[in-house]
């Protein structure tokens, strides 16, 4: 990803509730079946939480459902109301941070005469526009 988020920033993105280390770091995501220190995942059904019981250093998005105050795990938690629709917002924060909108004219370029760009258009390098 070439990102690195706190567990505090992921929170206040999408409005969860952390339980453990806020300032814990996570630049990647993993399956739940294949978390790694340093990765983001997500459980929304109770057949994956026996993964938390050997998570390391990780940041998991849990359905608010699933928790209990007696679950023992080294992964930072973020409780959300739907850990799935939490995961796939982050994930459009992420990606547009990652491909900015541009807007402007590369060059060279050739526009024919006549033809309207409007002003927040992107024309990139060694395009042509003609006229129809």
């Amino acid at each position: 990803m070439g990102l690195s988020f706190s567990a505090q920033e992921i929170a206040s993105v999408i409005r969860g509730e952390i339980i453990g280390n806020a300032t814990i770091q996570v630049g990647d995501v993993s399956r739940i079946e294949q978390l790694k220190e340093g990765t983001l995942s997500f459980i929304t059904d109770a057949k994956y939480m026996h993964y938390l019981g050997v998570a390391p250093s990780c940041v998991v998005l849990l359905s608010r459902s699933l928790y209990t105050s007696d679950i023992t795990t080294a992964a930072t938690l973020i409780l959300v109301d739907n850990a799935r629709g939490a995961m796939a917002q982050l994930l459009t924060v992420v990606e547009s941070q990652l491909t900015p909108h541009r807007s402007g004219v590369e060059q060279p370029v050739f526009v024919a005469v006549g033809v309207e760009v409007p002003d927040d258009a992107y024309i990139g390098a060694f395009t042509y526009i003609g006229k129809m």
